[in-house]
């Protein structure tokens, strides 16, 4: 009968001559044990004949089969094997990276050929209604522009554009891209402008329109590219420093 865990006393040593005799625990999983290895699952689904194939073909290996001279080679015949197969190997990479190097070479020299040779082409980009899309920014103003073929009556924020910009001088900054492109009274424009002041969202307009007329059309692009209006003017209000009455103003020095 083996000896379950509540009959071991501490006690005395009782030394355990017989293996039926040891310890062994209720539980299953009381001792663990590292996990089988590939090689060991793999020859459980051998069988008796594929070993005996094995055994026969290690035999023939060892009797000089696939090695050179007789039997298994010495320690000094495997260190210069090692040293040829590694010398071949070396030299097997060299030559492998040198015809890579080439061959990327000439590949990159193709392709840059292609580049230049194949230019790039812009194309309309529309929704099914017809319409193109662009986004404007100024400072701290984003406008978000649909266009589409129209009288010009353009609308911002819902109401017409010579109502929200009040001012000719701001309302012509708007429109200016119509008459660099030749387009007026051929589009209309629903604009959406966020932040900013009235300055700031009529030149996020002027950026959105310009980019909403290229989407429509790349054949007005450049006329907007040279006169500015595709590029995003990326000045922007310099933050106040500590110790500074403003950006770079400095108060008015004391002696004492």
């Amino acid at each position: 009968m083996p000896i379950t865990a509540e009959e071991m006393t501490y006690d005395k040593i009782v030394r355990v001559t017989d293996s039926k005799q040891r310890l062994a625990p209720r539980d299953g999983t009381f001792y663990g044990a590292p996990p089988k290895t590939w090689a060991e699952r793999e020859l459980e689904t051998v069988d008796a004949r594929e070993l005996e194939a094995l055994d026969a073909l290690f035999e023939t290996y060892v009797e000089g089969a696939y090695v050179e001279g007789s039997g298994l080679p010495t320690y000094e015949e495997a260190l210069a094997g090692r040293e040829n197969l590694r010398e071949r190997a070396e030299s097997e990479r060299a030559a492998s990276a040198s015809d890579e190097g080439e061959t990327v070479d000439s590949a990159s020299e193709s392709a840059d050929e292609e580049k230049e040779t194949a230019p790039f082409v812009r194309v309309p980009i529309r929704d099914a209604a017809g319409r193109s899309y662009g986004t404007g920014r100024r400072k701290t103003a984003v406008a978000r522009v649909w266009l589409a073929p129209g009288p010009g009556e353009h609308k911002v924020n819902g109401r017409p554009y010579d109502e929200y910009f009040s001012s000719p001088t701001v309302r012509g900054e708007m429109v200016a891209p119509f008459f660099v492109s030749d387009t007026v009274g051929l589009f209309t424009a629903v604009v959406d402008v966020r932040g900013g002041g009235i300055s700031g969202q009529a030149q996020a307009c002027r950026h959105g329109i310009s980019v909403a007329l290229q989407n429509y059309d790349p054949v007005f692009r450049p006329a907007l590219k040279a006169a500015g209006y595709l590029t995003r003017d990326s000045r922007i209000v310099e933050r106040k420093k500590p110790g500074k009455a403003k950006a770079r103003k400095s108060f008015a020095w004391v002696k004492r």
